[in-house]
Order: structure tokens, then sequence, then C-alpha cells
């Protein structure tokens, strides 16, 4: 792939993951790629970012993650007009 295909200036990706040591491998390896991370330990984190107006190009979850797993979170952000075409 070149470079330039490879760039993720002034995208935004939200990592929901409650392995540490995941997280900040994906962190690692998106922020070296141009990408803005923020990352949560669940998925009721995640989502109450959403409720507060954050924006985000791609959502990146575990499936099982506590207080709201990464299937709940989905279909939670899908349910929201403002959200449903995030991926």
């Amino acid at each position: 792939m070149k470079a330039d295909q490879d760039s993720g200036r002034g995208k935004r990706i939200l990592i929901s993951e409650d392995s540490s040591s995941v997280r900040d491998m994906l962190t690692v390896e998106l922020s070296d790629r141009g990408y803005n991370t923020v990352t949560t330990k669940n998925g009721k984190e995640a989502f109450d970012l959403i409720e507060k107006g954050e924006k985000f190009d791609l959502l990146l979850c575990d499936v099982e993650i506590p207080q709201m797993d990464g299937l709940a979170l989905t279909c939670a952000i899908r349910n929201r007009d403002d959200t449903r075409k995030l991926r």
C-alpha cells in the first residue's frame, strides 16, 4: 500500500477494549498511520462519549467488554440518528 493511501490524517477512531495491552497496541499502530484515537475500557464509557456529542469516523470494539458489550454498543449506536452511519 502506498504511504498516501495509508494516511488517517484527520480521522478519529474510538477504541473500546478492556485489555490495556490491546488498547495500547491499537493506539500505537493507528497513531503511526495518522489517526487520532480515543480509548475506553468498556462499552458504557464509549457510549457516554457518543451521547456527549463526540464525533468519530470509526469504532473498534471488543465483543466481550464490561458494562455494555460490543454488540449492545453497536446496536445502541445504530439506533441513534446522528451515529447510524458510524462504522
